[in-house]
């Protein structure tokens, strides 16, 4: 019922059935969005398309999401490409946790680390067991490296790498612990922890 929405002539119907579908969650909507977010030209759909993918989980949305951080940053996109990361992110998170919830907030908390509870990943290497992320987590990387790229993307492109959880992102990460935004400090600092679980 909700699918053939997405054609919509009205952008707010097509917005709030994208939301739709990722609240539902049902993987067999991934290939529908992905295509449409490819010929949508409202921005706020194009946003609420991205958010969808991130809720739903599945693993084969990465490469569209790839894309949009491929593309260099301007302040039109900053919404769709902070969701992007986010939305990364969230498909490694139900990966290696098996969240069913909704993902944490970032930064999960400012309390000190022997407060926060890391649980153990399911796959020691991510990009081991879905090569699909090798990509997409040097781009990650990239986000976190540019100077032109928003504190808002930064803070979820470090939150989508903790959760990715390779070893190949603790030099930035760690580079970003330095930062004058505190918020994207303490993310990249529990993306560091979760990492280091990976390594045990």
């Amino acid at each position: 019922i909700l699918i053939p929405l997405l054609n919509d002539i009205s952008p707010f119907v097509r917005r709030e059935t994208a939301y739709a579908l990722g609240k539902i969650g049902n993987s067999n909507a991934t290939q529908q969005l992905s295509k449409h977010l490819q010929i949508e030209k409202d921005q706020e759909v194009k946003t609420a398309c991205v958010i969808a993918l991130g809720q739903i989980g599945d693993v084969s949305a990465i490469p569209i999401l790839d894309n949009i951080l491929q593309r260099k940053p301007n302040d039109k996109d900053i919404f769709l490409r902070r969701a992007a990361a986010r939305s990364i992110g969230q498909i490694a998170q139900k990966l290696q946790r098996g969240e069913e919830k909704e993902p944490l907030i970032t930064p999960e908390s400012f309390l000190p680390d022997k407060y926060k509870e890391i649980q153990k990943p399911k796959h020691r290497r991510l990009i081991e067991s879905f090569p699909i992320f090798e990509n997409v987590n040097s781009r990650l990387i990239s986000v976190l490296q540019n100077s032109k790229e928003k504190d808002d993307v930064k803070r979820e492109a470090a939150f989508a790498l903790g959760e990715i959880g390779d070893a190949s992102s603790i030099e930035i990460l760690k580079i970003n612990l330095k930062v004058e935004d505190y918020y994207l400090a303490e993310i990249c600092e529990e993306a560091l922890r979760k990492i280091n679980q990976n390594l045990l």
